[in-house]
């Protein structure tokens, strides 16, 4: 909506600092064409009440896309903090992390959300995760991650 496009642009001059110029957004007919051809998706991460209680607001948070049927490593994985929830992102091809694969190129993706205790990028004991959500790259729905539960 036009409304989500104005919130990020306006978190996107946040981010950048004062003075920093956003370029305006093209005007498109077919939003929903150039979210696909992008593999754009919407993620809201959110955090149990009953996990929140231990964390602290500098420990990582790492949201994660792996291909349903593919390698398994991470198609694309953006790092925030728990100071940053509830968090609304946007993450499209841009975040891919390695060119030859993007969220485009694949057809199911699953997404998950984590909170690492340690800093460190593979799961440990103790971190906080969500569910795994199953996404196509380019749906029209928000990605909902709530982390509620701990790796054992």
């Amino acid at each position: 909506s036009q409304k989500e496009v104005r919130d990020l642009i306006a978190q996107a001059r946040e981010q950048m600092g004062p003075g920093a110029e956003v370029p305006a957004p093209a005007a498109t007919s077919g939003a929903n064409v150039d979210a696909a051809a992008d593999g754009a998706l919407t993620i809201k991460v959110s955090l149990s009440p009953d996990i929140s209680r231990d964390l602290r607001p500098e420990h990582a948070l790492f949201i994660v896309a792996k291909a349903v049927n593919g390698p398994p490593m991470p198609v694309t994985v953006i790092r925030k903090t728990v100071a940053d929830l509830p968090l609304e992102i946007k993450m499209d091809d841009s975040n891919a992390m390695m060119p030859s694969m993007k969220l485009s190129s694949f057809t199911l993706l699953e997404m998950s959300a984590r909170i690492s205790l340690s800093g460190n990028a593979l799961p440990q004991p103790g971190d906080s995760v969500s569910a795994i959500a199953v996404v196509s790259p380019g749906q029209d729905e928000p990605v909902i991650l709530v982390i509620d539960r701990k790796v054992p």
